[in-house]
């Protein structure tokens, strides 16, 4: 007969995360105090030697240099700045090695593939009235389109058997769903603010006063109510604080406004590109949060609409913040407080 059962467990650490199971807390409940049988813990601690981790930093170099004046020359990306605003490691990784992250074969449908589809779904459906206004009539004929659409994008990287069943299919009826709902509310704010759609997938670029080329593709180009707004598509979720600006000086940007940078990255380029336009927004549409069809803008001060008279003082940002990552006195190091870095170990 067993006498005595002794069960382990993990508290955890500081976040709390352990505990003992279900199980033993329920056999704990059910037979302590009911029976003749007894219970009692010990705390046993695990001697670990923490050793000290020299952080990597990496100079920049005569070779470096080079890579990334090659890099502005080509044309530096509102994302490229923008991950090196949220930290410079991760950029080095990223666009001076040119170091990807791989697609794990495991069996899932990866958030990259599904965000592909979601944003070439849209395009196909938006294309078609590219130049001209757009109804709710012209929305509420899209919505049925979207499975099909979805399932024809998915079918180019998977067999559509396997699109049918389980994860899969959980995912994609969830993407589906959120496209869905995105042009349902999409189409009562048609029926509240005249829409033109300009462009969609449209690049824009410009140059800085130091020479430098910086572009970036726009998903989607509107005129509303006769303003012109700059929109980016987000399958992930967008904060309203990320995209807040005290004004258009450097102290006002920081790793957690990287697409507030984006944005204002867009607005620039397209005002520089586009002198007959005098005013102009530039917001996200966050597709986690598809009821807000009209998207969350970029403000600067406490307006969402940006003028050309501004054009000089956004550029002049812009110029600084480049000018700051062509320095070669500050190595890359890691920011400790980035979490989405694919390379880095912080």
């Amino acid at each position: 007969m067993v006498s005595q059962v002794e069960w382990v467990y993990t508290d955890g650490g500081a976040d709390g995360s352990g505990g003992p199971s279900r199980f033993m807390a329920q056999w704990e409940h059910e037979v302590i105090g009911r029976s003749r049988s007894t219970s009692s813990d010990h705390v046993v601690g695990s001697a670990m030697q923490l050793r000290a981790v020299r952080p990597i930093a990496v100079e920049k170099d005569a070779a470096v240099m080079q890579r990334l004046e090659a890099l502005c020359k080509r044309g530096l990306s509102p994302s490229a700045l923008g991950t090196w605003l949220r930290c410079p490691l991760d950029f080095y990784f990223r666009y001076i090695l040119g170091i990807r992250e791989t697609e794990v074969a495991d069996g899932t449908l990866g958030s990259d593939v599904l965000g592909d589809a979601v944003h070439h779904v849209l395009q196909q459906l938006m294309t078609p009235f590219v130049g001209q206004p757009i109804a709710p009539t012209d929305v509420a004929t899209m919505v049925a389109r979207v499975p099909d659409l979805l399932i024809d994008r998915l079918a180019e990287r998977f067999p559509r058997k396997t699109l049918e069943h389980g994860h899969f299919r959980l995912r994609r009826e969830m993407a589906g769903k959120s496209l869905e709902t995105y042009l349902e509310a999409e189409q009562e704010r048609c029926g509240k603010t005249s829409t033109r759609i300009l462009a969609v997938e449209h690049e824009v670029q410009g140059v800085l006063s130091n020479g430098v080329l910086l572009k970036g593709r726009c998903d989607r180009i509107d005129v509303r109510d006769g303003l012109t707004m700059v929109l980016d598509v987000k399958t992930g979720s967008v904060r309203a604080e990320d995209l807040r600006l005290a004004d258009l000086s450097c102290d006002s940007i920081g790793p957690g406004q990287r697409y507030a940078l984006q944005l204002l990255i867009y607005v620039w380029a397209y005002l520089q590109q586009h002198p007959e336009v005098e005013q102009i927004s530039s917001g996200v549409i966050p597709l986690q949060r598809a009821k807000q069809a009209e998207g969350e803008f970029l403000k600067v001060g406490s307006s969402t609409i940006l003028r050309r008279e501004q054009l000089a003082d956004m550029g002049s940002l812009l110029a600084t913040l480049v000018d700051e990552l062509l320095d070669p006195a500050p190595p890359f190091r890691h920011d400790p407080e980035s979490t989405y870095c694919s390379c880095c170990v912080g």
